[in-house]
């Protein structure tokens, strides 16, 4: 099930295409640093976050990189992040819709697109 999303207006899109690509790629390339780097990421988190603990945080972030996206954390492995597949968009928007009891669904490539991210 996809969970995280980054969300443009579709006019912000259509007139500043070349920003949002932009804005992906480096979000992306974040993630990936912090992936591979998850001592480095933590201290640059609690310097906006001071009340963390260091540890407590180190850990909870090292198990959601385990769970989230093991691919990140080897060199040479890129995160390949951002992809969907329609088929896990179409599961995902089933489980919501089921869970909040919505009797409408939608085409699952009307809510994504796979435009500003490397094929996996």
């Amino acid at each position: 099930m996809y969970g995280a999303a980054i969300l443009a207006n579709i006019k912000t899109i259509a007139e500043h295409g070349d920003l949002v690509k932009r804005f992906v790629k480096a979000t992306l390339e974040s993630l990936h640093w912090a992936a591979q780097n998850p001592e480095a990421a933590i201290v640059e988190l609690r310097k906006s976050n001071p009340q963390l603990k260091e540890d407590r945080a180190l850990a909870e972030f090292k198990s959601i990189l385990e769970v989230s996206i093991p691919r990140g954390a080897s060199v040479g492995n890129p995160l390949q992040l951002g992809w969907v597949e329609n088929k896990k968009m179409a599961h995902t928007i089933d489980l919501v819709r089921e869970s909040y009891g919505l009797k409408e669904t939608l085409d699952p490539e009307v809510i994504y697109t796979n435009a500003y991210v490397a094929k996996p």
